[in-house]
């Protein structure tokens, strides 16, 4: 079995889901197809 580590890059805080949206759909044109939006309270 081969263990492996993984690491997150974080890339911006929104105050709001659209513009979340829209910074992931520059970071998926830029190639990071696994990219994606976790939201925090």
């Amino acid at each position: 079995m081969t263990l492996y580590q993984l690491y997150r890059v974080q890339a911006g805080a929104f105050s709001s889901r659209e513009n979340a949206e829209k910074s992931l759909t520059e970071v998926k044109n830029a190639g990071i197809n696994d990219a994606y939006i976790v939201a925090e309270k």
